[in-house]
């Protein structure tokens, strides 16, 4: 009888994990000010200020339009922290709450695509 509940539990957690992976982490109540001033310093370097890339001024990277590789919050997340391509990681140089704040951000203010 033990088994069913550990097996129960397990599964339970399976569901919620899945359930909860497309929508961006809670954020700060600061967060779309937070999230706009981060965007600037960590993304429109390369992606420009309204994420659709292409030549950034001063000779930056030619990045991608956000958009085009992004299918939900929870895959941004992953590809902010680890990077992507040439994208380099920002795991290292952020916290995890910013990252989640940045997340937070694109996920409201960028339409991606599902």
């Amino acid at each position: 009888m033990k088994r069913a509940g550990v097996s129960f539990v397990g599964f339970f957690f399976v569901v919620i994990l899945v359930t909860r992976c497309d929508r961006p982490r809670p954020a700060t109540e600061n967060s779309p000010e937070l999230g706009a001033r981060l965007f600037v310093q960590y993304c429109a370097p390369c992606h420009q200020g309204n994420g659709i890339g292409g030549p950034a001024p001063g000779g930056g990277l030619n990045a991608p339009d956000i958009r085009q590789f992004t299918k939900s919050p929870a895959e941004l997340e992953v590809i902010i922290k680890n990077g992507f391509g040439k994208m380099p990681s920002f795991k290292d140089s952020t916290t995890a709450e910013n990252i989640a704040i940045i997340t937070n951000y694109v996920a409201t203010n960028v339409e991606l695509h599902r």
